[in-house]
């Protein structure tokens, strides 16, 4: 279920944060739930389930086209990071604490 959750907030992501919105974004959320307990019922496994529910669910373009809504211009858009950039900062992030780490040790020693 978490995965429909996390589905919906990365659909939602490039769209103004309002209570119309928000209020969609739960109706949807609900009825994508409903979709997956009847599955689950229906004995199909969790990730047929979660697939059949997201197929179904639609493009969010076709959605917000039919709403009226305009998705959020780039400058105002969340800065979204790439897989790469992603493991650099975690490298980089590991390597500081290491030196760090070094660095108060060694400190403590000379003492």
């Amino acid at each position: 279920m978490e995965t429909i959750i996390v589905y919906l907030d990365n659909m939602f992501a490039g769209l103004p944060k309002t209570p119309e919105l928000e209020h969609l974004k739960q109706e949807l959320l609900s009825g994508m739930e409903e979709k997956y307990l009847e599955l689950k019922l229906a004995g199909k496994s969790e990730n047929e389930a979660i697939g059949i529910v997201i197929s179904e669910f639609g493009n969010i373009e076709e959605l917000t086209a039919e709403l009226g809504i305009d998705p959020v211009v780039p400058e105002q858009a969340i800065p979204v990071l790439t897989e790469e950039e992603v493991y650099a900062y975690a490298a980089a992030r590991r390597s500081a604490g290491r030196v760090s780490a070094f660095s108060s040790a060694h400190a403590e020693w000379r003492f």
